[in-house]
């Protein structure tokens, strides 16, 4: 997930939208620069803020959202990856279970939105929307082809066996 972020990042960047992604590794690096992502955040710098159910419990992150001007620009509130909600949330990362929480937290006009390409239609969207906080009749579920055109899928045979741990020369044309 820290990855898909740092990648969301970019494109957004590369199409002329400020955006910043907030997890350890970014507030640790910008702390050496002596800068301050989340006051950055609330100034308004960026038009979009990626960040994790963590980073939504800190006393950081409580600060930028209790900010008026903050909560006045504040448009949107979306859950990536949704169908991992439940799996995660008993148990690798309970903060995912908190995500309903932020309805109480956040401005009535925030719009929230929960976005994945592997969650099947039926009960387990059903269960994904109300762990997070949606009421029946009170959302609309829109489905699209999730074709990526910007993915080849290559399929080739291995030459060498899978038993060296620490060598796979096979892939060394996907760097």
């Amino acid at each position: 997930m820290l990855i898909l972020k740092f990648v969301q990042v970019a494109r957004f960047t590369k199409q002329g939208i400020r955006a910043v992604a907030i997890n350890a590794v970014t507030l640790r690096k910008a702390r050496a620069e002596g800068r301050d992502l989340w006051q950055e955040a609330r100034s308004g710098k960026y038009q979009i803020v990626l960040t994790s159910p963590e980073q939504l419990q800190t006393r950081s992150f409580d600060r930028m959202i209790e900010d008026k001007l903050f909560r006045e620009k504040l448009a949107r509130f979306v859950t990536d990856e949704a169908h991992v909600v439940l799996q995660w949330s008993n148990s690798l990362r309970p903060a995912y279970g908190l995500l309903a929480d932020m309805r109480e937290r956040l401005p009535e006009h925030v719009v929230y939105m929960a976005m994945t390409a592997t969650l099947p239609p039926g009960p387990p969207t059903t269960t994904v929307l109300r762990s997070l906080g949606y009421q029946h009749g009170r959302y609309v579920v829109e489905r699209q082809d999730c074709e990526r055109t910007d993915m080849t899928l290559i399929i080739r045979e291995l030459q060498h066996g899978i038993d060296r741990a620490t060598a796979f020369p096979d892939l060394d044309w996907l760097v």
